[in-house]
């Protein structure tokens, strides 16, 4: 799995979308938030968020997809790292801050809700 998430990166936008989509369903486990795999997936999601330059074409779909999923599995290692009442890593909350002001209205009405409080935050 951790493989495949760091080679998300090299992956056209089109597969990594979908690629992206399954991985949701195993980004919660519980060996996804040691410290170790903690510091390769937000790494992850932060080159996958720079890659997705949502400024060259906001009417591309699979931009709009792609962009989508990777808030979807942000947003699911997130609930799962709360869930086993760990911090969150300042990397991880920049992220969702950018996510959180994104122009597209979907990906931002997801984290409207979300309040990171600093006692959680490393």
């Amino acid at each position: 799995m951790f493989e495949l998430i760091v080679s998300l990166k090299y992956i056209e936008t089109q597969r990594s979308s979908s690629i992206i989509y399954q991985l949701t369903h195993v980004v919660g486990y519980p060996i996804s938030t040691q410290d170790y795999h903690k510091n390769i997936i937000i790494k992850s999601f932060r080159e996958n968020l720079d890659k997705l330059d949502f400024s060259l074409n906001e009417s591309d779909r699979e931009l709009i997809e792609s962009l989508y999923s990777l808030s979807i599995l942000v947003m699911i290692y997130y609930d799962s790292l709360i869930c086993s009442e760990l911090s969150i890593p300042k990397k991880l909350v920049s992220i969702i801050k950018e996510l959180s002001y994104c122009k597209l209205k979907e990906v931002r009405y997801m984290w409207e809700d979300i309040q990171i409080e600093a006692k959680n935050i490393n």
